[in-house]
């Protein structure tokens, strides 16, 4: 038991186990039927949010003052010579599209007539208050523009596939309704 509770307060069995609870509860949730559906998608917006804090403003490894990087993808450039340093600047970039792709398809299923520069400007300033936030404290966190960057993209990513799977489903429906014919 002590070593399960030591790993649910580190951020990343936090953000499992806060992924456990909120999923058990949107299931529950999915199952009382339809009237619960705006619950559940708040459910998953609440969940993005949470984790995504958890993961990005808990205190780093690094030792370096001071600890902004304003160029874009200024530690990519770094990395150049280093091959290693060029694999873990390119996951430094992947993980930063993952964290923020849920954040945007939850947003698509809880607001799914949202426009979409609002979604982008939305996970800009998130992202903005983020890197600020770790650049001030400097807890060991570096502020970098190129993970607002990343960020941004990956809650749009996650927005635009999730509009485009319910305008399929909502196409195929509608396509469905159309191809069979009524009988009289």
């Amino acid at each position: 038991m002590r070593d399960f509770l030591l790993f649910a307060g580190s951020s990343v069995g936090f953000a499992l186990v806060a992924c456990l609870v909120v999923a058990a509860a949107w299931l529950a949730l999915r199952a009382a039927g339809p009237r619960y559906a705006r619950t559940a998608h708040e459910l998953l917006v609440m969940l993005s949010v949470v984790t995504i804090l958890v993961l990005t403003l808990r205190p780093g490894t690094v030792d370096r003052d001071p600890s902004w990087q304003l160029m874009p993808f200024g530690d990519l450039l770094a990395a150049l010579p280093d091959p290693g340093l060029i694999r873990l600047a390119l996951a430094d970039i992947v993980t930063n599209i993952l964290l923020f792709a849920p954040l945007g398809a939850s947003i698509a299923l809880r607001w799914p007539a949202l426009p979409t520069r609002r979604v982008v400007k939305s996970a800009a300033a998130f992202s903005i208050a983020i890197e600020l936030t770790q650049g001030l404290l400097a807890a060991g966190r570096t502020a970098q523009s190129t993970d607002v960057l990343m960020n941004t993209l990956g809650a749009w990513l996650g927005w635009v596939l999730v509009r485009r799977v319910l305008a399929a489903r909502a196409s195929r429906t509608t396509d469905l309704s159309v191809a069979v014919p009524r009988r009289r």
